[in-house]
């Protein structure tokens, strides 16, 4: 089993242990494929998220599961969640430097990182290359996680684009 498969099973199995534990009235089952999902891209570019799971496919969902990818450079300030909210992220490729209240910790790929409730934290990608994480928040639906939303989709952004190279 190669390294990237190894990391897809793991967090796969997180992403499974995490559905298994809350109840999810009145939804149905549901497939998401990644690759075909939309593309919530930041201002600047820099931080891309594809959800997976959220309140918008599963209404009944307790948990958002999403694809980020943060560009080299990429720094998300110091903030907290909300007063029940946990935010977990499952490194798949690239790491960064993560501050969880006074201790800072650098992590890599196979790396688990947990921000508790109220807790502050911060993060930079200070690699030279993009970091790939499985994030979910519990419970979904709130600011946190639908703040996404509201981005632009990476679509939206190529049909507004000038022709040429779009991506200098």
């Amino acid at each position: 089993m190669s390294q990237d498969s190894r990391r897809w099973a793991i967090a796969l199995g997180i992403v499974a242990f995490l559905l298994a534990v809350p109840a999810f009235a009145g939804d149905q089952g549901l497939v998401v494929n990644g690759n075909e999902a939309p593309i919530y891209v930041s201002e600047g570019g820099n931080f891309h998220v594809i959800p997976l799971l959220s309140k918008l496919n599963a209404p009944g969902a307790n948990i958002f599961v999403a694809r980020t990818t943060s560009k080299p450079g990429t720094k998300i300030p110091t903030h907290t969640h909300g007063e029940n909210v946990w935010e977990g992220l499952y490194i798949l490729s690239g790491g960064g430097k993560f501050t969880i209240g006074d201790k800072t910790y650098h992590a890599s790929a196979g790396s688990f990182v947990y921000f508790p409730a109220q807790v502050p934290h911060s993060f930079i990608n200070d690699r030279d290359e993009d970091m790939v994480v499985v994030q979910i928040y519990s419970p979904a639906g709130g600011p946190s996680d639908m703040r996404f939303f509201k981005w632009p989709t990476w679509s939206e952004m190529m049909e507004k684009a000038p022709s040429g190279n779009v991506l200098k």
